[in-house]
This record gives structure tokens, sequence and C-alpha cells, in this order.
């Protein structure tokens, strides 16, 4: 009976991950969450009758609850872990070209810059260390790192994509990170690898704390968004213009998790085609 561990599984990709995985009732899956009991409270109304799902405190800024968490993990799947999904991320807000955003609010540029590289790199690599040992007790020893198609060189360039550039540069950080996590547990067996689930509205920039926008920031974010989707077409001219929903990513990312390899994927990114096309 295989077992998941999807952190970050309380909305988005990670949601529709665990909403994935437990319907086969072999599957033991496990959510690493923040906030248990709002979690606990959303699988109970949408995800009804599994007792295949448990629910683990868990946060990415908080190290010592990741040790904590392996933990908790290792006693509810006998010591091993199959597959641990490291999903959890923040991203950043500001669509500036990088010099205006720096050089228009400095402070606000150096705590997005910090607070993305302490959740996306510091956070995650941190998770994945604690839980390795119970993959490579496991049988199908993989880890699968929730990167990002912006984060690659390649596609900036070609795309002219120039703003989110603490989450892009904390993702291309990451993807680092990965390999030289992979280097570190290749010789276990364990497949390290990062993948980007494709361009998913997933909507974890909103804040419900934020008053509705106005509608001249309305019209702002819609002309931000025009711009970018024309950057995304110029990378690719053939792309739909259409965003994923989160059960299509789940789902074509635990097609490429099946069919990964420690040969094929050790220690790189590849995306929701198992590939290098980012969208």
């Amino acid at each position: 009976m295989p077992s998941y561990v999807i952190v970050g599984a309380s909305r988005g990709i990670g949601f529709a991950l665990v909403k994935k995985l437990v319907e086969d009732e072999r599957n033991t899956v496990v959510g690493l969450v923040r906030n248990v009991d709002g979690t606990k409270a959303k699988y109970e109304a949408e995800l009804q009758g599994h007792k295949n799902l448990h629910v683990v405190y868990g946060d990415l800024s908080n190290i010592k609850s990741l040790e904590a968490a392996a933990g908790k993990v290792a006693a509810i799947t006998n010591g091993a872990v199959d597959v641990f999904v490291a999903n959890a991320a923040i991203g950043s807000t500001v669509t500036k070209p990088l010099v205006a955003e720096i050089t228009d609010a400095p402070d606000a540029y150096e705590k997005s810059m910090l607070d993305t590289f302490r959740t996306n790199v510091i956070g995650t690599t941190s998770a994945v260390a604690y839980f390795a040992p119970l993959v490579a007790k496991s049988t199908l020893k993989k880890i699968a790192v929730i990167s990002t198609g912006v984060a690659d060189l390649e596609f900036t360039l070609k795309s002219g994509f120039d703003v989110h550039t603490p989450y892009a540069a904390s993702k291309a950080a990451l993807n680092m990170a990965v390999a030289k996590l992979h280097l570190g547990l290749r010789d276990k067996g364990v497949t390290v690898f990062a993948i980007s689930p494709g361009l998913v509205d997933t909507g974890f920039t909103e804040d419900p704390s934020v008053p509705p926008p106005t509608e001249a920031q309305e019209a702002a974010k819609l002309a931000e968004t025009m711009r970018m989707l024309g950057q995304f077409k110029a990378y690719a001219p053939n792309w739909e213009l259409r965003m994923m929903t989160p059960d299509e990513s789940a789902e074509a990312v635990l097609k490429v998790i099946a069919g990964a390899t420690l040969e094929k994927n050790g220690g790189i990114m590849v995306s929701h085609y198992g590939d290098q096309n980012w969208l």
C-alpha cells in the first residue's frame, strides 16, 4: 500500500492532489498543513468517508515543526513514505520590472525577497531533508518538489517575463537545491526532482483580509494580465491562453511522478508534460 505526503494540502494543487490520491483506498495519504483544524473541516466537508486520509501539522516557516511532522507521519505510515510532494509556496504580487520594483519600494522588495526565499527555499529543502529518511525506506522512493516554469532561464529570456522576480528567483534557487538534494540521495535510490505544474488558476496570491480592489486597480490588474499573456504567447505561440484547473494540474503531476525514474528525472525540473515545455 503506497503512502503519500503532500505539503500544502489545504487548497489549490495540494488539495487537488489529495483529492485524487484518496480515491484509491490502497493509498495512505497525509496532508501536511499549517491549519490543521480548518483543513480537517474542509476534508470532512469535501472528502467524506476516506479512512486513508490523515492531517499533520507542518509549517515551512517553522523548521522544528517539520522535524516533528516527520515523526508523526512515520507513526502513521509504518516508518516509510513512498512519495513526498513538496508543494507549499508563497508568491510575490508586485508586477513591475526588477529595477522599478526595487527603486519604487526598496523595503517591500527586500521583505518579498526574504519571505519567498525563507519559505520556498529554506522551508521546502528542510521539509525534504527531514522526510528523506522515510522516503529512503520505502518501495517507490520518490520526492517531487513543485517548482515553476517561470524559474527557467530560457523561458524567461524567450518570453520576456520580467516581473514577479522574488518568486521566480526563489524557485530558481530551489531548482539548484533540488539538484544538490539529488546528489546527496541518489546513492540511496531516491528520485528527487522538480516539477512545474503548469499555469494553474490557484488564487494563491489572494488575501481575504485585503479589501476588494477598486475599479482602477481592477483595470490595472487586467492590463498586467494581458501583458503577461502576451509574453507567454511569445514563448509558446500555439498556447491556447487557458489556465489549468488545480484538478487538471494534479492529474498531470501525478502522471509525471508515476513515470519518474532516478536515471531520467534525478535532479532536474520537468514540466507537467514530463519535458521542458512549460505551457
